[in-house]
């Protein structure tokens, strides 16, 4: 927490709209981002690149509005099929905005 705080200062702001995990570790938490949205330095939280359980665990501990789940051209299908059957049954939005153009107009 202490290193958001000084990337806020740093940045000259007060908050920010979302906030973005890839890799759960011992420090970047859905626990302790929510903390941060308890505080109001966070409006949403959003977690990617993960798989079912994962996904049912975070979205427990803080709901996710958001879980991007993408193909990568290696990778069968099948290998994010949990993933999306999972983001349906919770709920969630399993789309990327910015890898589908949505927001950046390409």
């Amino acid at each position: 927490m202490i290193a958001f705080e000084r990337s806020l200062r740093s940045l000259g702001i007060e908050f920010i709209d979302l906030h973005c995990i890839h890799r759960v570790g011992p420090v970047a938490t859905v626990g302790a981002m929510s903390a941060l949205v308890a505080k109001g330095k966070v409006c949403f939280l959003r977690i990617s690149e993960m798989g079912p359980p994962t996904i049912r665990r975070h979205h427990a501990t803080h709901p996710m509005p958001a879980v991007p789940i993408e193909y990568p051209p290696p990778w069968p299908r099948e290998v994010v099929t949990g993933a999306l059957d999972t983001c349906r049954e919770l709920g969630i939005d399993a789309r990327n905005p910015l890898q589908d153009g949505a927001i950046s107009g390409a």
